[in-house]
């Protein structure tokens, strides 16, 4: 439930005009860190990072694909790396499963993922990663907002990630693999709707001694 209450509140176009205005900044700061990096005789003998994201996922659904807006937060140490993510539903998904009434479906769901960079050059980061998450769906008239029919899910992802770290403090971030969706009970919905393949892109921005 409290899920999709996010889910309402959240307003992205300002969330996202606030988290393009952090990144920019943070660039800013990352130029002029360089003049004091290069003073530095070895590099950090551990990578220790903390940061925020915000991106987006492209996502099996009951219209193929669906988007979904993703925000979290993470650390890393070393090749390991973990955090909280949660994503939800930006895509308008409208039936009428009871004559003369449309129904709008409403989703979200949030939890932990944890990676293990196997490739770490220059450029390119790469690792294998896991998520398992908790998710409410929801069928909601669309004309009074009023619950039809509820469920709730888990949902498990397998897949890589890719990221540069090239830049300091603004790392953008490529992640795709294969998720899978418990059984769910709601209308004209079910769990195969939800399985497959899916593809997202975040950028996190935050602290990183490298």
């Amino acid at each position: 439930m409290m899920l999709l209450i996010l889910v309402r509140i959240i307003d992205m176009q300002k969330f996202l005009i606030l988290f393009l205005f952090v990144a920019i900044s943070a660039r800013a700061q990352e130029l002029d860190s360089l003049m004091t990096d290069s003073l530095m005789k070895e590099p950090p003998k551990h990578l220790i990072g903390g940061y925020v994201f915000l991106g987006f996922n492209l996502s099996p659904g009951p219209a193929n694909s669906n988007t979904l807006a993703n925000v979290g937060i993470g650390v890393r140490y070393d090749k390991y790396e973990g955090g909280v993510t949660f994503s939800f539903l930006q895509d308008d998904y409208v039936q009428r499963l009871i004559f003369p009434n449309f129904f709008s479906l409403v989703y979200a769901h949030g939890g932990a993922y944890f990676a293990y960079y196997l490739i770490e050059s220059k450029y390119v980061h790469a690792a294998p990663m896991v998520s398992f998450q908790l998710g409410d769906m929801v069928w909601e008239r669309a004309d009074t907002n009023e619950d039809f029919a509820r469920e709730k899910f888990n949902l498990m992802q397998l897949g890589l990630k890719i990221e540069t770290p090239y830049l300091r403090y603004v790392k953008p971030e490529l992640i795709f693999g294969y998720q899978s969706m418990s059984e769910i009970i709601l209308p004209e919905l079910e769990r195969q709707n939800f399985t497959g393949f899916f593809v997202g892109f975040n950028v996190k921005v935050g602290y990183f001694n490298q």
